[in-house]
């Protein structure tokens, strides 16, 4: 089911845009999850983990500004995490939510737990799949700055088929090849729709090069939090294996023969952990 949900800026200066937001129908949920995609994704990346959850789960899975079928403004003043903040508080004012999971995948992750930070108090659990708090030296971060601007720049000039094929590419995303057909290639077909504004401006604004590093701040996460990381993405099993000594409730779960996309790559062994986690003990 679709809908479309009017956000508001922090920043009152600035007029509400448009998100659409994706779920499964479910009414009188036992359990409820709000699910963050990744970079040039969509909330229906999610839907094959959907159809093997518990009946009575309610799924939330919005298209982040930018992507999909939501507003994709060329004030670079909405791509930011305080708006990304104001887009989860309005989704759990608008299903009456009184707790849920938050679950975020790459730079849905480093969103999630950034949200994790500014607001726990309504969280079961906190959910990230191949995510990083960031990149910790300033330097590093500076060259990863430089490096998305441009690359935000090749795409607003070459456009998003050059620039799918580009991100296709990078070497931790070739694992992709294992996620099956009948999933890979509508996800494919999707990020062949997204608009050239939203994805330059969230590469460029939301990227790890431009968001502040929070892992001092792990330690005062108090939500159970959940780490997934496949087996064959070495760099982000190793962020993984840091965070989860520095934040006090959480597991790292990495799953064989997987890269950076263990949810879709190895699909029944992700979603039995995750029923797992949110299923009532």
């Amino acid at each position: 089911m679709q809908n479309w949900l009017p956000i508001n800026h922090p920043n009152k200066d600035l007029p509400s845009i448009n998100i659409c937001v994706h779920d499964n129908n479910v009414k009188e949920p036992d359990q409820v999850i709000i699910a963050l995609h990744g970079f040039t994704g969509s909330g229906l990346d999610f839907d094959p983990i959907v159809d093997l959850l518990p009946k009575k789960t309610l799924f939330i899975a919005p298209d982040l500004i930018g992507h999909g079928e939501s507003d994709c403004p060329r004030n670079s003043g909405y791509y930011s995490e305080t708006f990304i903040f104001e887009l989860i508080s309005g989704i759990q004012k608008r299903y009456r939510l009184p707790h849920f999971h938050l679950l975020g995948y790459s730079l849905g992750g480093r969103l999630a737990l950034r949200y994790s930070l500014h607001s726990n108090k309504c969280l079961d659990s906190l959910i990230l799949i191949s995510s990083t708090p960031g990149i910790k030296v300033k330097q590093d971060r500076l060259e990863r700055k430089y490096a998305d601007k441009h690359l935000a720049q090749n795409i607003t000039e070459r456009g998003i088929s050059w620039f799918c094929k580009e991100w296709e590419k990078i070497p931790i995303l070739r694992s992709q090849k294992n996620i099956p057909p009948e999933i890979l290639n509508p996800l494919r077909e999707r990020k062949l729709k997204n608009n050239i504004t939203g994805l330059s401006n969230t590469l460029e604004h939301l990227s790890n090069g431009n968001l502040m590093p929070v892992w001092d701040n792990l330690s005062t996460i108090t939500t159970p939090t959940y780490l997934f990381t496949g087996a064959d993405d070495l760099k982000f099993t190793e962020i993984a294996k840091q965070m989860k000594t520095l934040i006090p409730l959480s597991t790292h779960s990495i799953i064989p023969n997987t890269g950076h996309l263990p949810h879709l790559e190895s699909l029944k062994a992700f979603s039995q952990s995750l029923n797992s986690i949110i299923l009532p003990k």
